[in-house]
């Protein structure tokens, strides 16, 4: 087992049925705020001898780094490998969100729901007992189909209200916005002629899910209290493709939308993720901690970068993390992206 050398004890621990479980030889633990579920797999050399009986799929599960919760979830698989003189346990699976995503949402109709109540309905059947919607609205009515998984469900509430939704470390599920008025937490610096705090860094710019323009052509059913409405339309633009003489548009079908001002509100979420995927940065730092001896590294915190050769010295928003260790030890891959531009 690698030892950490920030002085803390930054020894990866997975409770499952009350029992603790370190000294992992090797692991990976992501978090990412635009993936709806984190996986997390860990890996362990032990003696020849059985599987303790309480670590199996579905068992719930907490994982921390010495006393700072990282994650709430289950085991999704379990397996092992035994050759001659060895024998390896792994145990791989997902925070809360893998349940969301694997299976249906609960069928209902609610009319003036709140997005509150309605989240809380589907969760429900989940026994999710931690909720935190910070979004205010009322919808004249949702409707929750047959074969609906409960992400989906969620994730259309979400995309109607310009919002996201997550868990946090302690399990909470959230729904709500970042918040990009935080001062940055540290600067990664990538300069010959500096000191630098980053291992690697890779810099992508791409185009291929970025549109001129985003289209959403709707309709809403009628009901007792309104008419149907049809031939909805709305529009958001992209004048920095526009201005480069770039055509790529992109035209959206929705058949349930309540009102113009959601359909306007699709096209600009849509046309957000196409800008967000335009631009990433992933840069490798030693340890977990920022500084090595400040808090763990955590989506959502905001982040000044200074890479001279790739032409960077701003501030941009830590989108997700994933803890890493191995034979070359602990380590933290970083994925960054504009800052104020996701669910902005």
């Amino acid at each position: 087992m690698f030892e950490p050398q920030s002085g803390f004890d930054d020894r990866i621990i997975v409770t499952v049925a009350g029992t603790q479980h370190r000294d992992w030889t090797s692991y990976s633990i992501e978090s990412d705020l635009v993936t709806p579920a984190d996986g997390w797999q860990v890996t362990l050399g032990m003696a020849m001898r059985l599987t303790p009986h309480h670590v199996r799929p579905g068992a719930r599960v907490s994982v921390s780094i010495g006393d700072s919760a990282i994650l709430e979830g289950s085991i999704d698989s379990v397996r092992t490998h035994t050759a001659k003189g060895e024998r390896t346990l792994t145990l791989a699976g997902r925070d809360l969100m893998g349940s969301l995503l694997d299976c249906s949402a609960p069928i209902f109709t609610q009319r003036k729901a709140t997005v509150e109540s309605a989240i809380r309905n589907i969760l429900q059947p989940f026994n999710i007992q931690k909720v935190d919607v910070q979004v205010q609205a009322v919808h004249e009515k949702i409707s929750i189909d047959p074969g609906v998984t409960a992400w989906s469900a969620i994730a259309r509430i979400c995309e109607l209200n310009n919002c996201h939704a997550w868990f946090t470390p302690d399990g909470t599920f959230t729904v709500g916005k970042p918040d990009y008025t935080t001062p940055p937490v540290t600067t990664l610096i990538l300069d010959p002629d500096s000191q630098s705090n980053v291992l690697s860094m890779d810099v992508e710019r791409s185009m291929t899910s970025t549109h001129s323009r985003v289209s959403v052509l709707g309709q809403t059913h009628g009901n007792q209290n309104r008419i149907g409405m049809h031939d909805m339309q709305a529009h958001e633009d992209n004048t920095e493709l526009t201005s480069q003489g770039l055509q790529r548009p992109l035209i959206l079908l929705d058949g349930d939308v309540d009102t113009s001002d959601h359909a306007q509100k699709k096209a600009k979420m849509r046309m957000q993720q196409g800008k967000i995927a335009a631009f990433t940065i992933r840069a490798e730092v030693r340890g977990h901690r920022i500084q090595g001896t400040g808090p763990l590294w955590a989506p959502g915190q905001r982040v000044r970068v200074l890479c001279p050769a790739d032409g960077l010295d701003d501030v941009y928003f830590l989108i997700g993390r994933t803890f890493l260790c191995n034979a070359k030890g602990q380590r933290t891959m970083l994925k960054l992206k504009e800052d104020a531009m996701w669910v902005s």
